[in-house]
């Protein structure tokens, strides 16, 4: 053995060169193997926790900026939007904000023990469904990008068709938005979602009226905790006693 290893001396570097190659990495990828178990582990709480906390809230994509997001999109990669989608764009709003309220309709609608898709306050949407259906039936190539903000309009009229007078007030009222990292989709061009103005001021801890409401005994922040299937989850605002 000796004078095998005398004889081809270069092996012997080699050997002792992969010898300690080896135990480097070994040192090196066992810590970066934890690492990305850590990483896994970490990014599967968080996603836990976003799912929760979209339960929590009953936040909805906010369909509407998703559109008008890959739209551009589209038109910006050199590919030309049909005619008949761009005149249909500008009218892609918040289902709320196309809800018409002029006095005598507003007083009507709230007062209204049942309603139907033919009430004046929703003709707009009513009519968008419409064309957003004809849409979808000439250019195929777009229901990634209609089909679910058609849907969420559906949605939305189904809901207000099923309400109580005494909760339409609060239906019409516009969503707020809530974001962030977690919540943000940047391969669906998801960029926030939806929530009633109640939940939103919840999470807040703040009342109609704006005003600072500390439910919890302890601690100077105010806490929101929501139960979920999953748990729950506490929300804080930027908000002291």
């Amino acid at each position: 053995m000796k004078s095998c290893l005398f004889k081809y001396p270069q092996f012997i570097v080699v050997i002792l060169a992969l010898h300690n190659t080896i135990n480097a990495m070994q040192r090196v990828i066992i810590p970066q193997a934890q690492h990305q178990r850590e990483a896994q582990s970490l990014l599967h709480e968080k996603q836990r926790l976003f799912s929760q906390i979209l339960e929590a809230t009953r936040a909805e994509p906010n369909e509407v900026q998703r559109a008008h997001d890959l739209l551009a999109d589209y038109g910006g990669s050199r590919r030309s939007v049909p005619v008949a989608i761009l005149d249909v764009q500008a009218r892609l709003l918040q289902p709320e904000e196309l809800i018409l309220l002029d006095q005598d309709v507003r007083n009507n609608l709230l007062a209204s023990s049942r309603i139907s898709k033919g009430h004046p306050a929703l003709g707009r949407l009513v009519t968008l469904i419409a064309d957003l259906t004809r849409l979808l039936r000439d250019y195929p190539d777009f229901d990634a990008i209609l089909k679910p903000l058609k849907k969420q309009y559906e949605r939305y009229v189904e809901v207000f068709l099923s309400s109580n007078p005494e909760d339409r007030e609060d239906h019409i009222r516009a969503k707020a938005l809530i974001g962030g990292e977690g919540l943000v989709e940047p391969l669906k061009k998801l960029t926030s979602y939806r929530i009633d103005q109640k939940m939103a001021q919840a999470l807040i801890s703040k009342d109609k009226y704006n005003l600072f409401k500390k439910k919890n005994a302890e601690g100077s922040h105010a806490v929101c905790f929501i139960r979920t299937d999953k748990g729950g989850v506490h929300f804080k605002g930027n908000t002291t006693s």
